[in-house]
């Protein structure tokens, strides 16, 4: 009888440790598929950014990177931003950098005769982009993804003023820990826009690893308003963390209208 239940607990112990070594793997795993971690404002950010993953090379031997300051631009006759976003459920995540939404219903982005399909907004604080010297103290940056994988993100800026009810819909939600997420049940992306379309647009890559280039920027002239408390509370959880300028270095920037 002893020697049936020694056996026993032998078995209960060799099945503990393999469950616990498991959960080890797969723990370890996790940790693996997680992003390097990197920030916008790091010391010799391009070189530093670079070294933490193979699969951000780009962010130090790439030659188109941004955000840029905006000074000069060739006004030329461009295609008017057509967007079209479904109201509908949207999770507001956490992703440890800034507040990320995606929307279970697809929108999407139409410039002339091409398509891309609407992926995700995130914000950054400080806006990343500046026209002439301009800092705004909040942008969002939508991000859209044709068929091959091309990037086109359209950046809207916000300014200083009256509540920004869009915004407060998010906040008011705001997840609190990274990883950490909220499902809002409607949220209307295209309410976010100003009623003025008109853009600055030109190639550059994406300020954030893996730095992809070649994104489409689309860099909305007219700002719209938000709150002084909301710049404040939206700060509280996700401190002012600006982005270093790059110069223009290839290509010209348009501006419509």
């Amino acid at each position: 009888m002893h020697l049936v239940l020694k056996r026993s607990a032998i078995k209960h112990h060799r099945l503990a440790a393999t469950l616990l070594l498991m959960a080890l793997m797969v723990y370890h795993s996790a940790l693996a598929d997680e992003e390097a971690p990197w920030r916008y404002n790091a010391p010799s950010r391009a070189e530093h950014l670079a070294t933490l993953d193979p699969k951000y090379a780009l962010c130090s031997a790439g030659e188109q990177q941004s955000p840029i300051n905006i000074e000069h631009a060739v006004l030329a006759d461009l295609p008017p931003l057509q967007v079209r976003y479904f109201r509908g459920p949207a999770t507001v995540r956490h992703n440890g950098h800034t507040l990320e939404v995606r929307t279970d219903l697809k929108g999407e982005l139409r410039l002339g005769n091409k398509v891309y399909e609407f992926e995700q907004l995130h914000f950054h604080t400080p806006s990343g982009e500046q026209i002439q010297g301009q800092i705004y103290p909040l942008s969002a940056h939508l991000v859209h993804r044709d068929k091959k994988g091309t990037l086109a993100v359209i950046a809207i800026q916000f300014k200083k003023g009256k509540e920004n009810s869009s915004l407060a819909q998010l906040l008011g939600v705001m997840p609190r820990h990274k990883g950490d997420a909220y499902v809002l049940g409607q949220l209307d992306v295209e309410r976010f826009f100003p009623a003025q379309r008109h853009y600055y647009t030109y190639r550059e890559g994406l300020p954030v690893p893996p730095c992809t280039e070649r994104v489409r920027w689309h860099i909305l002239k007219t700002p719209v308003e938000v709150s002084e408390e909301q710049i404040v509370a939206f700060q509280l959880m996700f401190p002012i963390d600006p982005q270093p300028i790059e110069p223009v270095i290839k290509h010209a920037v348009r501006v419509s209208g």
